[in-house]
């Protein structure tokens, strides 16, 4: 069963983790907005190897900053 949480990243960060409807892979999707930018990043591995939340976290408030920068803001 998929589990969504908010995320600490951007604007209406959510995270959502689980496994590939044919219950092969592990996969993760971060979803964040910023300003006008809407952003989706996906991680997929081993079912029994998920991508850690700290380091999807991690990742998309580093792509944040990005937008951020891109913007000028």
């Amino acid at each position: 069963m998929p589990r969504k949480t908010a995320a600490a990243v951007g604007a209406n960060g959510n995270l959502v983790s689980g496994m590939t409807l044919n219950g092969t892979q592990s996969t993760s999707v971060l979803t964040f907005n910023q300003g006008n930018v809407a952003t989706t990043i996906e991680f997929d591995g081993p079912a029994n190897d998920p991508a850690p939340e700290d380091f999807v976290i991690d990742l998309g408030k580093k792509q944040d900053t990005a937008i951020l920068d891109w913007q000028g803001i």
